[in-house]
């Protein structure tokens, strides 16, 4: 402690006998171990409202006190200060929350809500409670004011990986690198979702293909007894839907890979079951990045025509479209290898 060694040398150095000091009231036999805990509870009794027997008794000692008098009380106020906030804060926070419960029980009450329901919404705030954190880009601040090129290097590698996973992304970024980047960079988005939340809902115009990042979803068909209604045929322009109902999807998995393809409107639901964040890819700003690269524009009308050929064949033996519910990945990669025969020839070879 250095108030407690400054005390004691100011009590010691450059002292005659008959000058007068604090030192010289404590008993000459007692340990130096013993001297710095005397000299330590002095100086700490300087920040806080407690005292110490011993007391300066000439003008240097008495300098030394006020400078540490002075110095103990900013900290001390400070730290008053500090604590004073964020009790404060804490409080005003615990009267929101307990005055936003009290209006939604008044609302819930008057309206007269059905226990299931009210029941529902207190799980799902007790599981927005207990979530864990996910942070996108766009919540960290430290970010913000990062340059174009740097931010363009950020989502390559942050959403890349994640889209390399579809075997068209995959094929487009062998061959097509700038292509892709801007489609990291300028189509590519990421969500946080809390559990139970809808990421989209059955007659919402489908915009977006979504790749599952982490988290769980269920796909809820309309006409399920989710909906209270008896099931029906689907039509075939939406390749997200399938027979059953609460359909789950997990991490690496996507869906609605059709918008990016296809004009129709959701014939469901999905929704997340837990804490989940979702990299969405939006379909016109693709149309929009393709457009600039004439000679990957032919590949992508073949694998879309066959991409549309095979829904169609399978909604016909099925009755439903379920074609892209599941991460199909092995007829997907032989649909963008039949895409890309005659159209992408291979990488130059290197002279041996």
């Amino acid at each position: 402690d250095m108030g407690g060694c400054g005390w004691y040398a100011v009590g010691t150095l450059n002292r005659g006998e008959l000058d007068p000091s604090w030192t010289q009231e404590i008993d000459r036999n007692l340990t130096m171990f013993h001297r710095y805990l005397i000299s330590f509870h002095w100086a700490f009794s300087q920040f806080t409202p407690s005292s110490s027997p011993y007391h300066p008794l000439d003008t240097r000692e008495e300098l030394y006190n006020i400078i540490l008098l002075f110095i103990g009380f900013v900290i001390f106020s400070s730290f008053v200060g500090s604590v004073t906030t964020t009790l404060t804060a804490l409080r005003n926070k615990s009267q929101e929350a307990a005055h936003r419960f009290s209006v939604y029980q008044e609302y819930s009450a008057i309206n007269g809500l059905s226990w299931e329901l009210r029941h529902s919404i207190s799980m799902f705030k007790h599981q927005w409670r207990q979530r864990r954190r996910c942070i996108v880009a766009e919540d960290v601040a430290y970010l913000k004011d990062l340059p174009e090129r740097l931010k363009v290097k950020l989502h390559c590698e942050v959403f890349g990986w994640r889209l390399a996973r579809h075997p068209l992304f995959h094929e487009t970024l062998q061959w097509f690198p700038d292509t892709m980047q801007e489609v990291c960079h300028c189509c590519t988005s990421e969500e946080v979702l809390e559990a139970g939340k809808d990421v989209f809902t059955a007659g919402t115009k489908a915009e977006q293909m979504i790749f599952v990042s982490s988290g769980t979803f269920s796909y809820l068909v309309v006409g399920s007894h989710e909906f209270g209604r008896s099931r029906t045929a689907l039509p075939r322009a939406d390749s997200t839907t399938a027979l059953e109902t609460g359909i789950s999807f997990g991490d690496g998995e996507w869906l609605s890979e059709a918008s990016l393809w296809l004009a129709y409107s959701h014939k469901g639901t999905l929704m997340s079951t837990t804490h989940s964040t979702a990299v969405q890819v939006g379909a016109l700003k693709v149309h929009n990045a393709v457009r600039k690269e004439a000679d990957l524009r032919p590949f992508l009308r073949r694998y879309a025509a066959m991409f549309v050929e095979r829904n169609n064949a399978l909604a016909a033996r099925t009755d439903c479209d379920c074609l892209g519910l599941r991460s199909d990945i092995t007829g997907t990669a032989e649909m963008v290898l039949n895409a890309a025969k005659g159209h992408m020839a291979p990488p130059e070879q290197s002279p041996a």
